[in-house]
């Protein structure tokens, strides 16, 4: 849970099939009126209320003493700001989402924003993420395909906060040219970041990212420097919240910087499965008038 408090462990005797339903009917709904804008997309409601479902019905198989022995599932979503925390040594983890973004000449879903974790050592973590399918209504045109692959890893550097100290990883990246022609960067482009994590003492916490990317546009390539901070705060022992701002020195060469800010919920449904739901907007230099979207993570 990027930019959120670390929750502690939960009781896990909770009526599982009353909260399976309710949640299952919640994802439907939230996600109906997205679906039913796509005709390819028109049954995902009902795959995404099968995801909660196999979760949960994944959760039961699991053991409670190893469920217990690791921190509670940290998600590097819905924030742009990824957390630090790596997923611990060998565990599994899929996040999954839908993002709206809606500006004056273009509205575009993002269907999917898959990530793929696993923890290889205590301070390693690889990463595969087959992104998104998008489709992109601009009006008199639509265009739809597959977004980029990008391989990744998390490398720990600094494991425990000390004091001013962050808590901090290393994320380098490199973009794959594998997305449908329309969508693609047409370049295989490499990326670096640092992550920060601080704990402030009582609810809340700040993460932070420093970034770097090899970016093309406009059939040319340049560097892309991105900078974020997120403010986490946690609500219960199953909610929290965060306040997140980020911004770019450019978006196409010789552009100007631009910046976004968004807010959102994390709802911890177990020791192993995370929802979420966020909603912002563009704050200066861009149209984007605003973007929403819900997902979810799950822990093996």
């Amino acid at each position: 849970m990027s930019g959120a408090p670390t929750f502690t462990p939960i009781n896990q005797d909770v009526d599982d099939h009353i909260r399976v339903m309710d949640e299952a009917l919640v994802v439907r709904t939230l996600y109906k009126p997205a679906c039913m804008a796509s005709k390819a997309f028109r049954n995902c409601s009902l795959i995404l209320a099968g995801v909660v479902l196999f979760t949960h019905g994944a959760i039961a198989q699991d053991s409670s003493a190893d469920l217990l022995s690791d921190p509670p599932i940290q998600l590097d979503r819905p924030t742009f700001t990824a957390t630090a925390a790596l997923v611990p040594r060998r565990s599994v983890q899929l996040e999954i989402g839908i993002k709206r973004t809606s500006s004056p000449n273009e509205r575009k879903v993002e269907w999917g924003q898959l990530l793929l974790r696993y923890g290889l050592q205590s301070n390693i973590e690889l990463r595969l993420a087959p992104n998104s399918f998008n489709v992109i209504d601009s009006g008199n045109s639509q265009q739809e395909g597959f977004e980029d692959l990008k391989l990744s890893m998390k490398v720990g550097l600094l494991d425990e906060a000390k004091g001013a100290i962050p808590r901090t990883t290393l994320l380098p990246g490199l973009l794959l040219e594998t997305g449908h022609s329309e969508i693609s960067n047409g370049e295989t482009l490499p990326s670096l970041t640092l992550l920060f994590d601080w704990s402030l003492g009582g609810p809340f916490s700040v993460s932070s990212n420093l970034g770097w990317e090899r970016a093309h546009s406009n059939n040319e390539k340049f560097d892309k420097f991105s900078a974020s901070l997120s403010l986490g705060f946690q609500l219960s022992d199953r909610l929290s919240g965060f306040a997140e701002a980020y911004m770019f020195d450019q978006e196409v060469p010789r552009g100007d910087s631009t910046s976004y800010g968004d807010v959102g919920l994390i709802y911890l449904a177990t020791h192993t499965l995370s929802i979420d739901a966020t909603v912002g907007s563009g704050l200066s230099g861009t149209e984007t008038d605003y973007f929403f979207g819900i997902g979810l993570g799950k822990r093996w």
